[in-house]
């Protein structure tokens, strides 16, 4: 399935309340969550989901200047 991703994502951040989570391809996905832990929380959380959790990355704001 194009979203394999999206149940492992579930099981580890729905406490924080899940807004969205969108596929943006090769297996990355984007999430949005109401409460969120902060980067060193979610990365603890990949680290107990098997490996289904490769890597968390924040939400970079580019401004062009």
């Amino acid at each position: 399935s194009l979203n394999e991703g999206e149940p492992a994502i579930r099981r580890a951040y729905t406490k924080f309340g899940i807004v969205a989570i969108k596929l943006i391809g090769n297996g990355l996905y984007e999430l949005h969550v109401q409460n969120d832990p902060g980067l060193s929380e979610m990365e603890k959380l990949a680290t107990h989901s098997n490996g289904e959790i490769k890597a968390i990355q924040p939400n970079y704001i580019y401004k062009a200047f």
